[in-house]
């Protein structure tokens, strides 16, 4: 991919690399680079004097080790793991907001079930196969047989079932469910009468992350120019016009 914004012979090209199969949020398709931290990412590089960017995508597992070998400067979109992956030394600040929700049918949220897992008792709940759970307390609703969970292979199939009433409610991220919904069913399904976001399971930020082994002299500048482009984005709203674009 190209560097980015209005390019010139003495700016300094930085390539940062992303998670390759993580839709929406950034994913390739046919080779092109696609999703909103590639989007988030491209509208920064306009606004960042001094650096041309290019994006590449790799397989996740991959991407984390060639940063703790420190063959890449900075990886897209770690959660903040300080312990865990100590070889990422440095992070940008929050670049969005990651949110794990239940949607329902909408007849299950007549009235407002704010509390989870309580509020969801006594229902039928599809998750995606292996993704991770909807927290200890909905493990144990789960295990005490307070809940029927049912674990159902891609976000595309369980939606199906929530829109044809075969499940009650669907645990996933918000902006994977709504961008599955528009992309695959919008023409289909009158989603806005069928199906309702419910509670807000927990939440976790995506960053830009600096490998600690990847020696770059330009590496304090670039973070604090990034930050400063990348509020600025946040700032007068083309971040949220970014996920719209997505969800909407």
């Amino acid at each position: 991919m190209a560097g980015m914004g209005s390019a010139t012979a003495e700016d300094i090209h930085v390539a940062l690399y992303g998670d390759d199969a993580y839709p929406p949020y950034s994913f390739d398709e046919g080779g092109a680079v696609r999703g909103i931290y590639p989007e988030i990412i491209r509208e920064a590089g306009k606004r960042m004097r001094g650096f041309s960017l290019t994006i590449r995508l790799l397989p996740w597992r991959r991407l984390l080790e060639a940063a703790k070998r420190g063959e890449v400067f900075a990886i897209f979109p770690p959660y903040y793991r300080p312990v865990e992956r100590r070889y990422l030394t440095a992070y940008s600040a929050p670049i969005l907001d990651e949110t794990l929700a239940v949607f329902c049918n909408s007849d299950i949220l007549a009235s407002p079930r704010p509390a989870w897992p309580e509020d969801y008792y006594g229902l039928h709940i599809g998750k995606n196969l292996a993704f991770s759970t909807g927290g200890p307390a909905f493990d144990q609703a789960v295990e005490d047989g307070m809940i029927r969970l049912e674990e159902i292979p891609g976000t595309e199939l369980n939606v199906r079932k929530l829109l044809e009433g075969r499940i009650d409610c669907y645990i996933n991220d918000r902006i994977a469910v709504l961008w599955t919904i528009k992309r695959q069913f919008r023409t289909t399904y009158r989603y806005s009468n069928r199906i309702r976001e419910g509670a807000t399971i927990s939440s976790e930020q995506g960053f830009l992350a600096y490998s600690g082994f990847y020696k770059a002299k330009y590496r304090d500048g670039f973070i604090k120019a990034f930050d400063q482009a990348l509020r600025s984005l946040q700032a007068d709203g083309t971040v949220d016009q970014i996920v719209r674009g997505y969800t909407q």
